[in-house]
């Protein structure tokens, strides 16, 4: 047996585990790993949740890896083939213009979907908050019928906003390693002095260090900084 027919087999059977297991690890952080609302439901508490001592987004960037390789793997496999491929492409497209013009637009393709994330325009929505929060400053917001306290004056925009975001459930909450701790502060109505200081962190340390790295220096949990955002505006209702 030839050389290139036994790479090509070994290549392929790499790509079928590779694409096995990046399916598996999405089902893992779908189903097993899940994200902190759901734990809420699932286990009645917001618990830390590790398989071999990872959490769901330590297995995101696994996934991201395994991707890059069987990517690797792929164009590789595409260039063992590359006689084969372009005897294909022959037989159905004559023209050389056309199959320089198709080559072109693949690629163009390819690299769109590939970085695509890195130029998209994204919205930065705070947590448990959808389109109609958005609105609150424009329209007063109907009183409660259980409710007895006087309404707030619509022309206190900054007083309504508090009230909104002071009633976040534990269940809205999701933290993760990629976050920092302004990000936190910005996105839960934190003061960040404070939360520095309910984790034990040095208030010296800069509130734009992501957590992941801080919680591996300071040994505190992602169920931590929810439970302290769910305390923090308890006490505050």
């Amino acid at each position: 047996m030839k050389i290139k027919p036994k790479l090509n087999l070994i290549i392929d059977a790499f790509m079928f585990l590779l694409m096995m297991a990046i399916g598996g690890i999405g089902f893992l952080i779908k189903y097993i790993l899940i994200p902190g609302s759901a734990r809420w439901i699932r286990y009645g508490e917001n618990v830390e949740l590790y398989f071999w001592g990872m959490d769901r987004h330590q297995w995101g960037t696994v996934h991201l890896i395994l991707g890059l390789v069987l990517l690797g793997l792929l164009l590789l496999h595409m260039v063992l083939h590359w006689k084969l491929i372009k005897i294909y492409v022959g037989l159905l497209f004559t023209g050389k213009k056309i199959r320089m013009g198709l080559f072109i637009l693949f690629a163009l393709a390819s690299l769109v979907l590939l970085f695509f994330a890195f130029f998209a325009p994204y919205d930065v929505v705070p947590q448990g908050q959808g389109e109609g929060h958005h609105r609150m400053e424009r329209a007063a917001p109907e009183p409660s019928v259980e409710s007895t306290e006087t309404p707030k004056p619509v022309s206190q925009p900054v007083q309504r906003e508090a009230e909104v975001h002071n009633h976040h459930h534990t269940d809205d909450i999701d933290i993760n390693g990629r976050m920092t701790l302004y990000q936190v502060s910005r996105t839960y109505h934190v003061p960040v002095d404070s939360l520095k200081a309910a984790l034990g962190i040095p208030m010296a340390v800069s509130g734009q260090e992501k957590l992941g790295q801080l919680r591996r220096r300071m040994h505190f949990h992602m169920s931590d900084i929810e439970g302290y955002i769910t305390k923090y505006h308890q006490r505050r209702d």
